[in-house]
């Protein structure tokens, strides 16, 4: 038989060890599932916001009607392109055409009036002038003429005179022999710049038109040229007619230095920056788009690329980041409860939709940039669900890690964050005493107040005008009573979907008045009044040490449910005679250990939450039942084992169960108290709990040595106001 019992343990162990692996792996595969599609609807909402606006600014064209607003969503400084290249273009007109000398021309021409000096004073008196003339043109092609010749003739000292011209003629070269100016322009309005060498140096200066030498001004510029040498009219005339003759264009136009400086002048020119803060309007409907207002546009239309692989990278590793924290902070708060998968669910499907929630409002613009994104975002909803679902510090900490999210958005700022964060931490406060559903409503009147300090402060921040204000006061109300009132919708069917001890639904099964306890009260009185009292005692206890006292009553009101079947055999109905004296001690105790089992069925019947099944299936733990036990002792000494008069449940898994446990018994044992005293009850209830203890029925309930005392003086405190002494009257005295 022991054999046969130990081969059932182990493969019971075997077929737990697999299910947990199989949970283990479906979880695993869920947070994997929930990560990818955080981070696709993050992507979606940092890259569609841009592409999305593009769409729609692609049609629209200066000129054109504005059939929107367009605001700008963030501060911008862009470079006006067009104004910047106009500028550029004026500061390149700026630039002075530069000629530069030819040294080699002047050198050529040098060598050639040096051989014209010595060929002339060698062989002029030789020839006659008609020959001179020919011989000249034909080596220096300089057109001579007879009468050219004849004043060359005519000077008579011309060979002291030519070192003179030579130099002259150097100086004019030197300086720039430009070309001629276009008959269509005033040589007052010609400006140039010449670079000539002077020395070893090369210098530039600018020359106004009517300063420069060319071939139609040469006249003018070169009258008075050797005047400072005082010669006689015959050589001053030969020199003139040497320099007309040798005098030939050396200033040439030199477009690549042209250019260059051209160039250099533009790049001087600072690029022209426009300044956008975000909230800017930059045209609204109805208004005439200008050529101004689009280039605006498209500044904000090239700010991003279609796709940013560095971005998608950056929001994979920050959601990462994010995810691995979430583990830290929920992994020791859900490992200590009894739904720690449906728990990681929830928190997985809230995630998800956070994402959506933001992707949704980024991809259809729903929300005006003067205002955060968040204000858009059922932060204060998904909180306040948690913090009504699972507990009050899941739900701040949800406020937190879903808040810090908003940082994955290339644009966002910190005002989302703190709109955000504010309004998951306010919903989840307010809601930590609600006991009625009727509490949601002063909860949300309070969210809408705090969320309009919080806008107000926002709006100081950013110095905001005082229309905004009155905005974002309207905007924090309407988010409020969405937020209150989607919650009072959504969570009456998901507590009944997931069965889930809510305060409310708590609330709701703590009602006396439904037909399973009327029953009670009509075929089991004395389990009736029975469960009433454990109810006080285990709430009182809960409250002193921080556990949830509504899970506790509603547990204490349910946990002996089981014993309707058959009232009778259970000592607080019977009245007269105990059925118990007609039983062997084997038979007592099996229908006594029925009503757990019982209870436990019509708990699962009644569809009240797993919590308070566990309650009423472990509210007996694997104790012994004591006086049956007993009993079967007197009568067959040998044979009985305290397992064949134990129950066959399992020793509280929770502090409430514990505490439910505890206030079971102990309100039974009260009732035997004869001429009850604090003292006495202070022994009893120890006694009681030590028993408990001793018989390792509160070891999986996590409760601690300074829980025991106090849930101790609490049920002490409870039984000696119930058992006080009241004042024998006359009357009483008479009956006795």
């Amino acid at each position: 038989m022991k054999m046969k019992k130990s081969n059932n343990s182990r493969r019971s162990l075997l077929v737990f060890i697999q299910e947990y692996g199989t949970r283990q792996r479906l979880l695993i595969a869920a947070v994997a599932g929930t990560f990818l599609l955080n981070v696709l609807f993050l992507i979606l909402a940092s890259q569609f916001h841009s592409s999305e606006m593009n769409r729609r600014m692609k049609n629209v064209q200066a000129g054109a009607v504005a059939e929107y607003d367009y605001i700008a969503g963030q501060d911008l400084t862009y470079t006006d392109v067009e104004r910047t290249e106009e500028l550029r273009d004026e500061k390149a007109e700026t630039v002075l055409p530069v000629y530069t000398v030819d040294e080699s021309v002047i050198l050529a021409q040098l060598e050639s009036f040096e051989r014209f000096t010595a060929f002339f004073l060698a062989d002029h008196q030789k020839l006659s002038d008609q020959e001179l003339a020919r011989e000249l043109n034909l080596r220096f092609a300089g057109n001579f003429s007879e009468q050219d010749v004849e004043i060359l003739r005519g000077s008579g000292a011309l060979s002291r005179f030519l070192p003179l011209v030579e130099e002259e003629l150097r100086n004019l070269m030197e300086k720039g022999v430009f070309p001629s100016i276009p008959d269509s322009r005033d040589p007052e309005e010609v400006y140039l710049e010449l670079w000539y060498w002077k020395g070893s140096e090369k210098v530039h200066e600018p020359y106004k038109g009517s300063q420069i030498v060319n071939p139609e001004n040469i006249d003018d510029r070169i009258e008075g040229i050797f005047s400072s040498y005082n010669p006689d009219s015959s050589l001053e005339a030969a020199g003139l007619l040497l320099i007309k003759k040798f005098l030939t264009q050396t200033a040439f136009f030199d477009p690549t230095l042209t250019r260059a400086l051209q160039q250099k002048a533009r790049d001087m020119v600072q690029p022209v920056l426009r300044k956008v803060a975000k909230g800017e309007k930059i045209f609204q409907a109805g208004d005439v788009i200008t050529r101004d207002d689009m280039k605006t546009v498209y500044a904000f239309m090239d700010l991003q690329p279609t796709v940013s692989f560095q971005g998608i990278g950056a929001i994979i590793i920050y959601t990462g980041a994010l995810f691995f924290l979430a583990y830290i902070m929920y992994a020791p708060l859900l490992s200590k409860g009894r739904r720690t998968y449906q728990h990681s669910y929830i928190l997985l499907i809230a995630s998800i939709v956070f994402t959506l929630n933001i992707f949704l409002i980024r991809a259809f613009s729903l929300i005006p940039v003067q205002f955060p994104l968040s204000i858009g975002v059922i932060t204060a909803l998904i909180c306040m669900m948690i913090a009504t679902l699972l507990t009050q510090r899941i739900g701040i900490i949800s406020a937190l890690l879903f808040s810090l999210l908003f940082f994955t958005l290339p644009d966002i700022e910190i005002f989302s964050f703190i709109f955000s964060f504010f309004s998951g931490i306010t919903a989840t406060y307010v809601i930590r005493n609600a006991e009625r559903r009727i509490d949601l409503v002063s909860g949300t009147i309070w969210l809408a107040l705090i969320l309009i300090f919080t806008m107000m402060v926002i709006g100081l921040f950013q110095q905001k005008e005082f229309g905004w204000y009155l905005s974002a006061a309207g905007i924090a109300v309407l988010y409020a009573f969405v937020t209150g009132s989607l919650n009072l919708a959504l969570l009456p069917a998901i507590e009944h979907l997931l069965n889930a001890p809510t305060v409310f639904r708590l609330r709701e099964l703590s009602d006396t008045n439904t037909p399973v306890f009327k029953r009670m009260i009509t075929v089991a009185p004395g389990t009736y009044s029975h469960s009433m009292s454990v109810a006080n005692l285990a709430e009182s206890a809960c409250r002193e040490i921080g556990a949830n006292h509504l899970l506790a009553r509603v547990g204490a009101y349910y946990h002996d449910i089981g014993k309707m079947d058959k009232p009778d055999y259970f000592i607080e109905n019977q009245q007269e005679k105990n059925k118990h004296d007609d039983l062997t001690p084997n038979l007592s105790v099996a229908v006594i250990k029925s009503h757990v089992k019982i209870g436990k069925e019509r708990a699962k019947e009644l569809k009240l939450p797993p919590e308070v099944v566990e309650i009423v299936s472990d509210h007996h733990g694997s104790d012994v039942i004591s006086y049956f036990y007993q009993q079967a002792v007197k009568k067959n000494r040998t044979k009985v084992t305290p397992e064949e008069f134990s129950y066959n449940g399992t020793p509280p898994r929770s502090k409430e169960s514990a505490i439910v446990m505890l206030a079971d018994t102990i309100e039974a044992q009260s009732r035997t108290v004869k001429k009850p005293s604090v003292q006495k009850f202070e022994k009893m209830v120890w006694d009681a709990i030590m028993l408990k203890v001793s018989r390792k029925q509160l070891s999986n309930s996590v409760l601690s040595f300074q829980d025991i005392e106090k849930i101790k003086n609490s049920f002490v405190q409870i039984l000696a106001g119930q058992f006080h002494n009241r004042i024998e009257y006359p009357e009483q005295k008479d009956n006795k």
